[in-house]
């Protein structure tokens, strides 16, 4: 038996950036985004790869099926907002964000409601803020039912939470363990 037919090839670029993409996506259901930047930045180490090499290949996100579009530019407007080998620009991750929200992606639209909450790339305005949470919570994003839980009182803001923690988002976890031991 050659060892040869046993060796694994290694992954392609493709193959990276779709891993990252799908990394990036299960992390915005479970994590907030610090906790997602650390998660991108172990795989991109991992790789061997550097985060300039990396923003170059999503750059490229033309080159992706069009039923991914949304995901991949979310999360180029994710490496402008953290400056994942790219510099810090705000105005272009918003833009990138408004971008995958139009294309449906829930964590965009919830992005996009932070950008409007904190006059990130964009001016301040809280209106348009809970507008966008309430989209990325119908759209089924936990980190957007839990941002639009916030804007909720008694039982409606519990049950936002409730969902958010089914999705498996660890802060809305924590949040209806505090409801439940509050007795609410």
């Amino acid at each position: 038996n050659n060892d040869m037919d046993c060796a694994t090839t290694p992954p392609t670029d493709k193959d990276f950036v779709q891993g990252l993409v799908k990394i990036y996506e299960d992390a915005t259901y479970k994590f907030w985004d610090n906790e997602v930047l650390s998660i991108i930045d172990r795989h991109i180490s991992n790789s061997q790869k550097t985060k300039t090499e990396t923003f170059q290949l999503l750059s490229h996100v033309s080159a992706f099926p069009p039923s991914a579009m949304a995901k991949y530019t979310s999360l180029l407007g994710f490496c402008y907002q953290y400056g994942i080998g790219a510099p810090y620009f705000y105005g272009k991750a918003f833009e990138l964000y408004n971008d995958a929200a139009r294309l449906g992606d829930g964590f965009a639209l919830t992005q996009v409601g932070m950008c409007f909450r904190l006059g990130s790339g964009i001016s301040c305005d809280h209106d348009s803020a809970i507008k966008y949470y309430e989209k990325a919570a119908i759209a089924g994003h936990p980190q957007g039912m839990y941002k639009h839980a916030g804007y909720q009182r008694g039982r409606k803001q519990a049950l936002w939470y409730l969902k958010a923690a089914e999705k498996g988002f660890q802060p809305a976890m924590l949040r209806v363990s505090g409801l439940y031991k509050k007795g609410a």
